[in-house]
């Protein structure tokens, strides 16, 4: 496994395109949305020109973002070559756009799965967009066309991992695939970090299973763990009835701070002034 990869001024300073992180993990209630939606809002308060991408067909990050899906808009853009840009909308966060789920991509691997080169419309929709610092890829809850998609789109992807004996079960069914994608369609993809989302605060058994599984993932992962720790609590969802990511809803939370530490982690801060792209 590679270490951590961080934008920073040498990226931009390079004319390297815009980064993208996919946030992935094929089992339910992993904090994967959350996630997606917070790393998206941190990065564009710090001044990041940031995109969100909504593959996951149940449109949960649009619906955070004050957004209702869209019935065809990705699927144009896979199918007819339509531009991104067509589909990108803002959003209430400065600097942060929102590319909406497409209901219609539900049955993805059946509309799209026999066409050749199709794992890669993603690369080059983005490709051809706009440039901006950062998109983040909220994957679906599965390992199909889509997540495939956004895996061959990314320079890496970062697993939000609930820290539960289950959820470490299903983990290596995710890395295979990181590793089939990154032999067949995209050679540069690593782990940039594994997160640990939806921790207990309180229980004696919980804390016992929550030290087991990182222990695990500290011998797993040694370079891609997070010291940041996402705790479970309610402020999440609230700020998703609020249609607010955590650093507006509850500025100074718990919530907010841990995901800006874990955002700290995953990038650095640039030598170059970012403001002046605004």
């Amino acid at each position: 496994m590679t270490g951590r990869h961080a934008i920073d001024a040498r990226d931009e300073q390079a004319g390297r395109r815009m980064r993208t992180t996919a946030v992935a993990n094929n089992k339910g209630g992993t904090g994967k949305t959350t996630t997606s939606v917070n790393l998206a809002a941190i990065a564009a308060s710090m001044g990041y020109r940031t995109v969100l991408v909504d593959l996951d067909d149940q449109g949960s990050a649009t619906k955070w973002l004050g957004h209702s899906p869209a019935n065809t808009d990705l699927v144009e853009v896979f199918r007819d070559d339509r531009p991104l840009d067509d589909v990108i909308r803002s959003t209430a966060v400065d600097r942060l756009e929102l590319v909406r789920a497409s209901a219609e991509l539900a049955d993805a691997d059946r509309q799209f799965g026999g066409e050749a080169g199709v794992q890669h419309a993603l690369v080059d929709a983005l490709e051809r967009a706009t440039p901006r610092d950062f998109v983040v890829i909220d994957c679906p809850g599965d390992l199909g066309l889509l997540t495939i998609m956004g895996l061959a789109a990314a320079d890496d992807v970062l697993i939000p991992l609930a820290a539960g004996a289950m959820e470490l079960d299903e983990l290596p069914k995710l890395t295979r695939l990181i590793d089939k994608v990154r032999r067949r369609l995209n050679a540069d993809l690593r782990i940039s970090g594994v997160l640990p989302c939806r921790v207990s605060m309180y229980g004696k058994h919980t804390s016992k299973v929550v030290s087991d599984v990182l222990d695990t993932l500290r011998e797993h992962f040694p370079n891609e763990l997070l010291s940041t720790v996402i705790h479970e609590s309610t402020r999440h969802g609230e700020a998703f009835s609020a249609q607010q990511p955590i650093n507006w809803y509850d500025p100074g939370g718990t919530g907010d701070r841990e995901y800006r530490a874990a955002v700290a982690e995953l990038l650095v801060p640039r030598a170059v002034e970012v403001a002046a792209h605004a």
